[in-house]
C-alpha cells in the first residue's frame, strides 16, 4: 500500500472528536431528532432506518461506530455522538414529553 493511500485512511483523533461532539450537540439541542413512537426509535443518520428498541438502537450505533469496516469516519463519529446522546440526555427528554 502506498504512503498516500495509508494516510488518506487515517483521521486526526481531534478532528473526529470535534465531529462527534458537533453531532451530539445537534441531537441535544433538537436540531437532529431521534424518531420515536411508543416503544420504537429510529436512527437519525440512517435512511430507511428500521424500528429499534432503545437497547437495539444503542447496539446499532455501537456496531457502526466501532465495528464497521465500511463506514466513513464521519458516519462513525455521528453514531458515537448518538451513543453519547442516548446515554446522557435521551431519557430526560422523553420524560419531559
Amino acid at each position: 500500500m502506498s504512503q498516500r493511500v495509508r494516510y488518506a485512511n487515517e483521521v486526526d483523533p481531534e478532528f473526529e472528536e470535534h465531529v462527534r461532539h458537533k453531532y451530539y450537540e445537534k441531537l441535544k439541542d433538537g436540531c437532529l431528532k431521534v424518531g420515536f413512537s411508543d416503544k420504537f426509535l429510529k436512527c437519525p443518520f440512517c435512511h430507511e432506518s428500521p424500528d429499534y428498541s432503545y437497547n437495539d438502537l444503542l447496539r446499532h450505533a455501537d456496531r457502526i461506530a466501532s465495528k464497521s469496516k465500511t463506514a466513513s469516519y464521519k458516519e462513525k463519529a455521528k453514531h458515537t455522538g448518538l451513543i453519547e446522546y442516548l446515554e446522557r440526555d435521551f431519557h430526560a427528554k422523553i420524560q419531559v414529553l
